[in-house]
This record gives C-alpha cells, sequence and structure tokens, in this order.
C-alpha cells in the first residue's frame, strides 16, 4: 500500500517531487502518493488529522504548535536545517508608510495556525506590536487568495516565502518591505503516530532515500537550472535562495538543535512552558 505524502508545491520539496516524478525510474524503498498543499500548514495538519495524510513535510512552527494541540503526529527528522526566508509584503498602491503598515496594518493568513499566521505573531513580536485575534488577521488561504484581498482592501501586510512571491513584486503588484526569519529549521518531517507504529521500517527507509537524493541534487553542476525551469524562477533568484538551503543529510533530529527549537517557540508563546522533546518527537524511533 502506498504512503500518502504531501507538502507545499516549492522548492523545497525538489528531493520528494524529484522522487515521486521519477518512481518508474528508481528503486525506491516504497511507493508513495504525492499531494500538493498551495494552502500550506494548516491544511496539511488538518489531513494528518483527518486520516488523509500519512506524513507531511510540513513548517515547523505549524506542526509542532498542532501537535500540543491534538494532533495525533510525530515529528521524525528535521528536513530542512536552514531557516525560513519569509517576504513581508503590502500593495504596492498602498498609501500608508511602511511604517504605518507595520503598527497598524491587517494581515492576510491562509488560516490560524499556519506558517503565515504565526509568524506573523514572530513578525509583530519583533516590532514590540501586539496582535489582536479578532481584528488583525483576515483569512485568504493562500497565495492567490492573498491578491484578491489585497486588491479589495482587506488587508495590508502578507508573509510568504520570499522567493515563491517575488515575481508579484517584480511586476509592481506586490511591495517588499522587509523580510522576516524563522529563528528555527524551516521544516520538518512528520508522520501520523498510527502509520508510524505499523510502518516504522518503511517510512525510515523513504526518509532515508529523500537524503541521499538532497545531497545528490544539490551537487549538481545543473541545480540552479533545474530549480528556475521547474519552478518558474529567474536564475539570480534561485541561484540566492539555494545559496542559503541546507536541505537534512545527516542525523535525523539533533538534540541541541530541537532544544533550542523548542525554546524559541516557547519564548513566542507558540509552546507552552511545560513543553518537553518526547511530547513531540519521536525520539528513539531513529
Amino acid at each position: 500500500m502506498k504512503l500518502h505524502v504531501g507538502g507545499v508545491p516549492e522548492h523545497f520539496n525538489l528531493p520528494w517531487h524529484w522522487a515521486w516524478e521519477n518512481q518508474h525510474l528508481a528503486e525506491l524503498p516504497i511507493a508513495f502518493d504525492w499531494k500538493s498543499y498551495p494552502n500550506g500548514t494548516g491544511a496539511m495538519c488538518q489531513d494528518l488529522r483527518s486520516g488523509d495524510l500519512d506524513i507531511a513535510v510540513i513548517l515547523s512552527e505549524g506542526i509542532l504548535q498542532d501537535i500540543q494541540q491534538g494532533n495525533p503526529s510525530k515529528v521524525v527528522a528535521l528536513y530542512v536545517n536552514s531557516p525560513l526566508r519569509w517576504g513581508v509584503h503590502a500593495p504596492a498602491n498602498s498609501n500608508l508608510s511602511d511604517e504605518e503598515l507595520l503598527r497598524t496594518g491587517r494581515y492576510a493568513i491562509s488560516r490560524r495556525k499556519s506558517g503565515s499566521h504565526l509568524m506573523a505573531h514572530v513578525h509583530a513580536d519583533a516590532g514590540q506590536r501586539i496582535l489582536d485575534e479578532d481584528k488583525d488577521f483576515v483569512l485568504v488561504e493562500n497565495l492567490e487568495g492573498a491578491r484578491k484581498s489585497f486588491a479589495a482592501g482587506e488587508s495590508e501586510l502578507f508573509l510568504w516565502e520570499r522567493f515563491t512571491t517575488k515575481h508579484l513584486v517584480d511586476s509592481g503588484e506586490f511591495k517588499h518591505i522587509g523580510d522576516c526569519y524563522t529563528p528555527w529549521p524551516s521544516f520538518v518531517i512528520a508522520v501520523r503516530e498510527e502509520v508510524l507504529a505499523e510502518r516504522e521500517a518503511e517510512i525510515h527507509a523513504l526518509i532515508y532515500y529523500i537524503q541521499e537524493l538532497a545531497g545528490q541534487l544539490a551537487k549538481r553542476a545543473d541545480i540552479i537550472q533545474i530549480l528556475s525551469v521547474k519552478y518558474g524562477l529567474k536564475p539570480e533568484d534561485a541561484e540566492a535562495w539555494f545559496s542559503k538551503l541546507e536541505w537534512n543529510t545527516g542525523e535525523w533530529l539533533p538534540k541541541d538543535t530541537l532544544v533550542k527549537m523548542l525554546s524559541d517557540m516557547k519564548h513566542f508563546q507558540l509552546l507552552p512552558d511545560k513543553a518537553k522533546a518526547e511530547d513531540y518527537l519521536a525520539i528513539g524511533t531513529h
């Protein structure tokens, strides 16, 4: 039986996309179906809960908070060691100054508990702004929804992966007013506990395969061309993004990194002070 794997349709997931699209050519340890989630973290969390998704390649902050709130899954590995660079955007035709936007702007978010929602809090915290959950957020589902929300004047700020949105900045639709980096590794691999208990060896073999493939892709001389063509990035943008990327091809759950991640998330009140690593991580399964 195939495993059901999902993640965002973006350049971070090149190893997964590559493996899935070339299953007929590769000796995969286990076959899997891939589902793209343009709506992001919140949609993946929902499908993990419902059982429609077995494995999620998902934003660290989103899945850890959802596990805290009852998602029956565990993080089994770091997927991307490097932080995520969120671009902070506003409508290009906004009459507000950047300072006014940052002080009073309403944030467009894909959904509650999504990466765009949680990072809005991180971004506001850096500016010493306290957000009102009822007044300061507008649910837009995805990038296209944010475009519509900006055009209708319903929201004034939107955080999304910097290079996924850059074409909208280049076209003059969005204005890029800054960046906000996650204080932790950006993506992890989470698995439903029921599936992990039943198919642990197969899941481990698949993740090993993806790690090895990521290492091979990173060394290819034509990697920038691949990223540019496949994801519609300008070559210079693909190179700028890739130069800062670090897929995890080593230790799955490095203790020091994870302890700091949990500590940082407690600081931003994304996790309670009593949170322990074993509540969220599949410790001892690897």
